[in-house]
Order: C-alpha cells, then structure tokens, then sequence
C-alpha cells in the first residue's frame, strides 16, 4: 500500500494516546513483580526531580502550561513544568508528569509517588530528593505514604534545629509551630489539622563536608544501621 505522508499523519492522529501509558504500566508491572529488580539495600531507589522545559509556542499551550514573558515579548515563551520519576538501578521511568508552569515541583512529586499505587509495588520505596523538596509539609505526606525519603538540605532549611545536633549525625525534633502550621494550613488545608494534632515530626539529619569544602546537610527517615557515609554517597 502507498501511503503519502501527509496520510500518514493524518491517520496517526486516530491513535489513542492513551495506550502509551497503559502498556508501559503493565510492562513494568511484570517487572517489578518478578525478582529482576536491583534493589539498594533492599529498598527500590528513585529519584525525583523538575524542570521547566519549553513547548510548541501556540495559544492553547500558553493558556495550557502559561509563559514566561520578557521585556522582549509580549507573549512571551510557552513553558511546562516536568517532574520525572526514575528508578536509578533498573534504569526506568515509572512516571512523567507535565503540568501549568506555576505548580510547586513539591506537588508533582506527589503526583509521581501515586503513580507507584497503581503499579503496586510490593518492595520499600526510598526516594531521593535535591534542595527545595523538604518542606515539613511533604515530608509528613511521605511519611503518611509509607515512602522512606533522602533530601538534600539547603543552607537555610531548619538552621536552628541543625544548631541544637549533638554530633553530625543525630536525630531531630521538627517541632509543628505556629508560624509553620500557619503556612501549612494557607496552603495545604487537608494536612493542617493533622499535623496540628501530631506536634512534631522527628528526622535524622547528616551532615557531612565535600572535597569543595561546602556542607552536604541531608535529612532522612532512614534507620542508623545505613551509615552516614552511605547516605552521602547516595
């Protein structure tokens, strides 16, 4: 059969979408049912991470996604926010997520860890995090979750709790104040009277120095039988 490309394209057009996703959700459901998966120390590594990223330049994508305007543009460029989900050791993308450019990237991670319900992965799932994950808020929706976590802290995350460690590797109690609880509750109102209840949150956080000189500070729920030198290698 002869097929011009413009039929091509016109025919590819009829093919759901949404087929995509579904086989690649059941094939990798028969794998992580299976014993092929590399674990690290017997949990399921992933990693979650954001970017903004560019897209067709059409009106209904601004409307869609939004823009960043310049002093150049009117219009400006048409952007999305991504938030990928990756299993480090098996080298697999569980999920992808694309959404309107002012979501917070804490949301779409959300979005990626729900994703692992519907695969119904039965092994302990431990997430890796870069500075600006760490809100006490998402943290407590990990908890809930049952997902253990690794973050990077940023300078200023919890200073004053880092001030009070009693060595470079010691658990921390993430006292639910009112000033925190007010933020919470502007902005994520279903968790508010739950982590009003619950007071604190207790972490470990890790500190540890790299070859630039700079502090490496991470905030885990991981047990201290993993030693501080693995959890700054991960």
């Amino acid at each position: 059969m002869q097929l011009s490309i413009q039929g091509h394209l016109q025919q590819r057009k009829r093919l759901n979408p949404e087929i995509f996703p579904y086989l690649n959700r059941n094939y990798l459901m028969d794998f992580y049912h299976s014993d092929e998966p590399k674990l690290w120390n017997g949990y399921l590594l992933i990693a979650i991470d954001g970017s903004k990223a560019e897209v067709p330049n059409s009106k209904e994508n601004r409307e869609t996604f939004g823009n960043s305007g310049n002093q150049h543009s009117k219009t400006g460029q048409a952007r999305a926010l991504v938030s990928g989900m990756y299993d480090i050791l098996n080298h697999f993308y569980l999920d992808i997520e694309i959404e309107h450019i002012s979501v917070s990237e804490n949301e779409l991670a959300k979005r990626n860890l729900k994703h692992l319900r519907g695969m119904e992965i039965r092994r302990p799932v431990l997430a890796v995090f870069d500075r600006g994950y760490p809100s006490l808020e998402f943290i407590d929706f990990l908890e809930t979750e049952g997902i253990h976590y690794l973050m990077r802290l940023s300078s200023n995350d919890y200073k004053a709790e880092r001030k009070q460690m009693q060595s470079a590797d010691d658990k921390v109690i993430l006292k639910h104040s009112s000033a925190r609880l007010q933020k919470i509750r502007k902005k994520h109102p279903e968790r508010y009277e739950h982590m009003k209840k619950k007071g604190k949150t207790t972490v470990r956080i890790s500190r540890s120095t790299l070859p630039s000189g700079n502090e490496l500070a991470l905030v885990t729920d991981l047990p201290d039988t993993i030693a501080a030198e693995e959890l700054a290698g991960l």
